[in-house]
C-alpha cells in the first residue's frame, strides 16, 4: 500500500510531460498559415531551436528532470526568445526558478514581441518571474519612466510585478523623481504602494513627500486619502499619528471617516510603550476629536484590548454615555469568565463598575 501511494505523484507528473510532449510535437510543426498570423517573428526561435526541443522531448519522455532542466539552462543561455516560447508550453516543472531569471534578464529589451512573450507564459509565478527580473535587469541602466511604462503591462498575478523592484529600488534611492514621475502620470493607486514603500526608509520625509501630490489632479483625492492610510501602517508611533492626521487637514482628527482608522492602523501595530503615548495624545485632543479617536482602538476587533488596557483606554471618552457604550461593546466581544471580577476594580468609575456586575451576572 505505502508504494502504491508513492508512485501516485510520479505517476500524476508523468502524465504531465505526456501532455507537454504531445504539445511540444504540435509546436514543432507550424500550421500552414502561421507565417501570417501577426507572430511570425516569435516563432522563429521555435525553428532556430528544433534541436534544443527534440532533446528535450527526449529528456522529458525518458523522465530526466535534471537532464531536461540542464537543456532549458543552455537553451535560455543560448536564445532566452525560444527558452520561452518552450517555456510558455510546458507544465510546473519543479526547480526552474533561477533560469527563468537569468533568461528574462538577457531578453531584448522594450519590443511588442517581448510584452507578448511574457504575457504567454502560463504558470502565473513563472510570469511573474520572468516580468521581475526582465524589468529589474534595466534598473540604472535605462530610464525609470521607460521601465515603468514596460513593466505595467504585465499581466499580473501579484501586484504590481513588472514594477515592483523598480519601485522598491526608487523609494530607497531616488523617491522625488519617482513620485514626481507618478505625479505626471495621475490617476493610478500605485503612489500607495510606493508610500509603502518609502515609509521602509524615509519615514521622515513622508508629509513632505505627501505635499508634492497636486491637489485636484486626476486620482490625487483618492491616492491622497489611502496614502495616509500607508503612512500610518508604515510607521506606528504617536507622532506619526498625529503628522498624519495633521495633512488631512485643519479638522483631520474630528474626521469620522479617517480619524478612527487612522488610529486604528496606528494603534494596533504599535508597541505597548508606543501605545501608552497615542493614548496621551489622543487625550490631548479637543473633547469631540478625542472621542472620535478612540473609536479607532477599537476598530475592528475589541478583543485586541486588555481589559487593563481597557480601563485606560475608556476614562479618556469625555461622558458617561460614551464610557457606557465602549465597555458594552467591549464586554459583548470577550470571551469572560463570569467569576473572575477582578478587572472591575481598575475601571474609573462606580457607575461602570456597577454596568460590568450586571453584565456579568446576566452570563
Amino acid at each position: 500500500m505505502k508504494a502504491t501511494r508513492l508512485l501516485i505523484p510520479a505517476a500524476v507528473f508523468l502524465v504531465a510531460l505526456g501532455g507537454t510532449v504531445g504539445v511540444l510535437k504540435l509546436a514543432s510543426t507550424p500550421a500552414p498559415e502561421q507565417e501570417n498570423d501577426g507572430v511570425a517573428a516569435a516563432s522563429k526561435p521555435r525553428h532556430r531551436e528544433e534541436s534544443a526541443f527534440s532533446e528535450i522531448r527526449g529528456l522529458l519522455r525518458a523522465g530526466d528532470i535534471e537532464g531536461a532542466k540542464s537543456a532549458l539552462r543552455r537553451l535560455g543561455e543560448r536564445d532566452p526568445l525560444a527558452f520561452f516560447e518552450l517555456l510558455a508550453k510546458l507544465p510546473g516543472m519543479p526547480g526552474v526558478d533561477d533560469i527563468i531569471r537569468e533568461s528574462a534578464a538577457r531578453l531584448p529589451w522594450n519590443t511588442k514581441e517581448i510584452t507578448a512573450l511574457l504575457n504567454r507564459i502560463g504558470p502565473p509565478e513563472w510570469r511573474d518571474l520572468a516580468w521581475g527580473a526582465y524589468t529589474a535587469a534595466r534598473i540604472g541602466t535605462v530610464p525609470d519612466e521607460e521601465i515603468f511604462d514596460v513593466g505595467i503591462e504585465a499581466r499580473s498575478h501579484s501586484s504590481l510585478s513588472g514594477i515592483r523592484q523598480l519601485m522598491e529600488d526608487a523609494a530607497e534611492k531616488r523617491p522625488d523623481s519617482f513620485l514626481e514621475m507618478l505625479n505626471r502620470k495621475g490617476g493610478t493607486s500605485i503612489r500607495e504602494d510606493f508610500f509603502e514603500m518609502l515609509m521602509k526608509h524615509h519615514p521622515q520625509r513622508a508629509a513632505e513627500l505627501f505635499a508634492t501630490i497636486p491637489k485636484g489632479s486626476p486620482g490625487s483625492n483618492y491616492d491622497r486619502r489611502y496614502i495616509l492610510h500607508a503612512r500610518a501602517r508604515g510607521l506606528p508611533t504617536a507622532e506619526n499619528l498625529l503628522a498624519t492626521l495633521k495633512d488631512l487637514g485643519e479638522r483631520g482628527a474630528y474626521s469620522w471617516d479617517h480619524a478612527p482608522s487612522l488610529v486604528f492602523q496606528v494603534y494596533s501595530k504599535a508597541t505597548p510603550e508606543e501605545r501608552e503615548k497615542i493614548l496621551e495624545a489622543i487625550a490631548s485632543q479637543p473633547v469631540l476629536a478625542r472621542n472620535r479617536m478612540l473609536g479607532g482602538v477599537f476598530y475592528e476587533s475589541d478583543k485586541t484590548v486588555s481589559p487593563e488596557e481597557f480601563a485606560r483606554v475608556v476614562k479618556i471618552y469625555s461622558t458617561p454615555l460614551l464610557q457606557r457604550e465602549a465597555l458594552e461593546s467591549w464586554m459583548e466581544s470577550q470571551e469572560m469568565d463570569p467569576s473572575d471580577r477582578s478587572w472591575i476594580h481598575d475601571l474609573p468609575t462606580e457607575k461602570l463598575k456597577q454596568r460590568a456586575q450586571e453584565i456579568l451576572e446576566r452570563r
